[in-house]
């Protein structure tokens, strides 16, 4: 399987190009993003570009966060997009490229067999300027069984973080992931630390 990993502006462009098989589209609730396509599997999911589900106190008062963190049914809905759609030719867009695509790249990885370094290392390399979503990440761990796994993961990331999400230049193109990373193909994690997922946990 190939991911295809692109910002919203890039994904019709790369669908034309690239031909892929699947498409997810991932949005924040009340901005628009692909209308449904019509010839191939098609997923969409809505939530905020947020790590944490955040309260706010009113006089006294705790009140729902205002913002959609990922959850459960997100990943669960994605899992099972996949093992319906069987992509061999995957796009995962969201807003930026940034944040939530690449972490659900790597959980397609992590479904496609890949161990945990592989999905990670495959990708850092393909997409450097990465910072995966990370309650994504988290989500991953809990639903893989992987304990540690989103703090070593993100250990292999730079991070930038405002409030509406992870801060960087928008991916113009497409980062095509391939699924046969290899262990021993690791010289290190790239920030110059020997992380390498504490030996793939």
């Amino acid at each position: 399987m190939l991911i295809g990993v692109s910002s919203l502006a890039a994904a019709e462009e790369i669908i034309g190009s690239w031909e892929p098989d699947s498409v997810v589209s991932i949005h924040s609730p009340g901005v628009a993003t692909l209308a449904p396509l019509k010839t191939i599997p098609h997923l969409r999911l809505c939530f905020h570009d947020v790590e944490h589900r955040i309260a706010a106190v009113v006089g006294g008062t705790v009140r729902p966060a205002t913002q959609v963190a990922a959850g459960d049914r997100h990943l669960r809905t994605f899992l099972n997009f996949l093992e319906s759609a069987r992509p061999e030719r995957l796009l995962i867009h969201c807003a930026a490229g940034l944040s939530r695509s690449p972490a659900f790249a790597i959980l397609a990885l992590l479904w496609a067999g890949a161990s945990p370094l592989q999905a990670v290392h495959a990708v850092k390399v393909h997409l450097p300027t990465a910072q995966p979503n990370r309650r994504v990440l988290r989500l991953a761990e809990k639903y893989f069984s992987l304990p540690g796994f989103a703090e070593l993961a993100a250990e292999m990331f730079t991070y930038e973080r405002g409030p509406s999400g992870a801060i960087g230049d928008v991916l113009a193109g497409a980062a095509i992931i391939p699924n046969h990373s290899h262990p021993g193909e690791i010289k290190g994690d790239g920030r110059g630390d020997s992380n390498p997922l504490r030996s793939s946990l």
